[in-house]
């Protein structure tokens, strides 16, 4: 749908000079720069043979990796899909038991334990959690609006991202905030409770355009969110203090950034949805990385009409072409990775997705 070409030059010269020749100078920024224990990453490219599975799911949008090297991704119709590492696959979770029936399942989390999985709606904004030993999936939470991604921190407390004001079992408004730059986006929490309590959920973070990814940063001292209709990821300061979130910034320029992943480096993965790219942002100097590319003709004939209707403050939707994710079928939304770390999976809005192994 569209390319943009952001040029950003920054320019630092910090100069020294000392009276004396003989005088040490003192080194420069770069000299002294901590260096990022990311050395390199992946670089994948599309082929055929990497279609895992062979035949069709629907919409596995976000997954995860399960200790037993099986996998859970989303699934539009059953909420969740297990996929062994035979390809086969199945129904998981029975979450039409627990009340799943709009569709809309997108996110997916697994939590520290390994042994539950949280769910997420963007139609009827119901959070899901799933016992992965027993399959047995309980509603815990339903949000006003829908509920795009989710992130569970290591306190217990579950973040969640608010596209748009669309109701339970709408889309207008979620329509709405993709083909219009709409600041109705926003970030909740839902506060962990060990008293079986009904859990506190607080407003965080708002006014944001088309919130989506959700993740923090390593030591959990930042909160990180994909804008998608601002090409930007926005950091926030986690204030454990005064619970809330302060200090609300740029932490890169991506167009069209979608679901986040923190690889176990603490490098940062985000999906590009229009670009057919992943790409990794480096913990350190935050230099942005391709780790995913499948270009196509048509594809950057349309990031270049979104990008110039979205700078002129039109709609977007004119930026479509039904080849225009070619190579892929689909477009990319996520990445996630085995439990052992040895493969990574490229997800997306279609029927399949993308295995690599990963070094």
């Amino acid at each position: 749908m569209k390319i943009i070409v952001r040029n950003f030059l920054f320019l630092s010269f910090f100069v020294h000079f000392s009276c004396l020749e003989s005088q040490p100078q003192p080194k420069t920024e770069s000299e002294v720069k901590p260096q990022s224990d990311q050395t390199s990453f992946p670089n994948y490219s599309y082929g055929s043979e990497h279609i895992f599975p062979s035949d069709s799911l629907l919409v596995p949008e976000d997954g995860v990796g399960l200790p037993d090297g099986n996998i859970l991704v989303s699934h539009d119709e059953y909420g969740l899909q297990l996929i062994g590492k035979d390809g086969k696959h199945r129904p998981f979770g029975n979450m039409r038991e627990a009340g799943y029936t709009d569709g809309g399942a997108r996110g997916v989390f697994l939590e520290d334990d390994k042994k539950y999985v949280l769910v997420s709606c963007i139609y009827s904004g119901e959070l899901f959690r799933v016992n992965t030993e027993t399959e047995k999936a309980e509603l815990i939470y339903n949000h006003p609006y829908g509920i795009n991604n989710i992130y569970r921190d290591r306190r217990g407390d579950i973040w969640i991202s608010q596209s748009a004001n669309n109701q339970s079992g709408t889309t207008e408004a979620l329509d709405a905030a993709f083909y219009h730059s709409t600041p109705s986006g926003a970030v909740y929490r839902l506060k962990s409770n060990t008293d079986g309590a009904e859990k506190e959920v607080r407003l965080m973070a708002d006014s944001l355009y088309f919130a989506n990814g959700i993740t923090m940063d390593a030591e959990e001292e930042h909160l990180l969110i994909s804008e998608y209709r601002m090409d930007r990821i926005t950091s926030f300061k986690v204030d454990r203090e005064e619970d809330k979130l302060v200090e609300k910034k740029p932490y890169a320029y991506i167009l069209t950034p979608d679901n986040l992943e923190r690889d176990k480096n603490g490098n940062i993965w985000v999906a590009s949805l229009l670009q057919n790219k992943i790409f990794a942002i480096d913990k350190i100097d935050k230099s942005i990385h391709t780790v995913f590319n499948a270009p196509g003709e048509i594809n950057a004939q349309m990031q270049m009409k979104w990008t110039e209707n979205n700078h002129q403050g039109k709609t977007v939707g004119e930026a479509y072409h039904p080849d225009m994710w070619k190579p892929l079928a689909d477009p990319l939304t996520g990445i996630f990775w085995s439990h052992d770390r040895e493969q990574v999976y490229l997800t997306g809005l279609g029927t399949h997705v993308l295995k690599y192994d990963y070094p």
